[in-house]
């Protein structure tokens, strides 16, 4: 009799669970999937506004840029353009929803294994529960269908996070890993601005800071900072570091190299908002002017924002890369607003940026005859060293013992050394601590098959070391 009790018990929850309202689509959440093989959240839905229309709750998602390829191996991009799930969700009554414009598809959420419906009626698509039972999503026990369509593709839905796997009318799929909130996470969070700028007192930092302007006369500034933070302060969405270390500049013309060392100190601020390139999502369109330029010199041109890992930390970054040449921003086109065209004509400015998660950002800008980079070198946190760090200081301290020039700079193919030692070995490193090329007491050094990029030249001689930024 106990054992027919339990049975009945299982029997009658089951039916309640199955019967509860399930939720396609959460105005207060952001659903986070990947497609297949990748190895980071590609796609990020959420909701961008609640309109009621009648009886119907419509629910207009985020949209993104996307990347159209025309002869020739030219490309434009397109804004405005939906996910995988549409433009909009609308949810009717008795559990209805139809993902909808361009396409517009229903899922009955109350039906159970066995029965079916007409899922796309411009395809003529039928779908039928083809599961019904309980299973593991993002860690907890969830009611969980899956739906079986005629043209062979199927997607799951569970009853407290939507859907959580489903196939795009093209070929590609697309799986749930993680459910946010504002008080919150299930799964996978995308990284955002707390994680790109969470820093430590006591870490250490190497950046590279570089300037080159032409005009009548040529000058490089080439700048090595080294920093420790020495206090961390959280006010609101502030946040603040102060840093104390120093800085090493080497300031060459064209026929002369001065290097001076001073002391550094700094409050660094950064201040974080819904619209932060930190914050923005993959393929989300991006006004690049506005980031850097208060007079908004830069608005019109605009660019999508990509994802990459770099070691296992998400990095965003704006750039469109194309052959031969990356393509630094895009205009709207005069017949089409959504149409974005690649901007292949003389610009006075260009400018590309991208951040790393817990590292900062690394930014290459140019300016009629000026240009310029700032970038990450190393970070020392507990004692273990990410990229390249130099022993503290040693890379101030030394070089002004040294007197050599490297021109062309920045340098096409042969690099050319001057200076009065007659013993010396050069080593070329990229701003990530890759070695590229070392050779001993040669004064023309042939670059042309490295990448373009910025690289540090290791002058070491019986004098010492000197460090200087080769651009290429």
């Amino acid at each position: 009799m106990k054992k027919l009790t339990n049975i009945f018990v299982f029997l009658l929850l089951s039916v309640n669970i199955f019967a509860q309202n399930w939720q396609i689509i959460n105005q207060n959440k952001s659903y986070n999937y990947r497609t297949p093989n990748a190895q980071y959240i590609t796609n990020t839905i959420r909701v961008d506004s609640v309109a009621i229309i009648q009886s119907d709750s419509v629910f207009y998602l985020n949209r993104i840029v996307t990347k159209k390829t025309m002869s020739a191996g030219k490309h434009y991009l397109l804004r405005n353009q939906p996910q995988f799930l549409e433009r909009e969700i609308i949810k009717k009554s008795d559990n209805i929803f139809v993902l909808n414009n361009p396409n517009q598809n229903v899922i009955l959420t109350n039906l159970h294994f066995g029965e079916n419906w007409l899922y796309d009626s411009i395809r003529n698509i039928s779908a039928v529960v083809s599961y019904e039972g309980i299973k593991n999503v993002l860690g907890t026990t969830d009611s969980i269908k899956t739906i079986s369509l005629s043209n062979g593709k199927t997607f799951s839905i569970s009853k407290n996070y939507g859907i959580t796997e489903f196939y795009s009318q093209g070929d590609s799929s697309y799986n749930l890993v993680g459910v946010e909130s504002e008080n919150n996470i299930v799964g996978e969070k995308l990284p955002n601005f707390w994680d790109f700028y969470n820093w430590e007192v006591g870490d250490k930092f190497q950046r590279s800071v570089l300037s080159i302007s032409g005009g009548d006369g040529f000058e490089t500034n080439r700048r090595v900072l080294q920093y420790k933070i020495i206090s961390k302060e959280i006010i609101g969405d502030t946040l603040k570091y102060k840093v104390k270390g120093k800085k090493a500049d080497t300031i060459s013309t064209d026929h002369s190299n001065e290097f001076i060392t001073t002391d550094y100190s700094e409050e660094l601020i950064f201040i974080n908002s819904p619209t932060h390139y930190t914050n923005k999502l993959n393929n989300e369109l991006v006004d690049v002017g506005r980031y850097f330029s208060q007079d908004n010199v830069w608005g019109k041109y605009y660019n999508r924002i990509s994802f990459d890992l770099d070691d296992g930390r998400l990095v965003k970054k704006n750039g469109t890369t194309t052959t031969p040449a990356p393509t630094f921003f895009y205009t709207v086109s005069d017949t089409n607003s959504n149409c974005l065209l690649p901007f292949y004509g003389y610009s006075p400015y260009w400018i590309e940026v991208k951040f790393t998660e817990g590292l900062g950002f690394d930014y290459d800008w140019g300016y009629f005859d000026e240009c310029g980079s700032e970038h990450f070198m190393g970070k020392v946190h507990l004692g273990d060293t990410i990229g390249v760090y130099y022993p503290d200081y040693d890379v101030i301290n030394e070089n002004q013992n040294i007197d050599f020039f490297a021109y062309p700079n920045p340098v096409k193919n042969i690099l050319h050394i001057n200076t009065d030692e007659i013993n010396f070995r050069i080593e070329l490193f990229d701003t990530k601590g890759r070695l590229w090329l070392s050779t001993e007491n040669n004064k023309e050094i042939s670059v042309s098959d490295l990448p373009e990029g910025i690289y540090l030249l290791k002058f070491i001689s019986e004098k010492g070391v000197s460090f200087i930024k080769i651009l290429k």
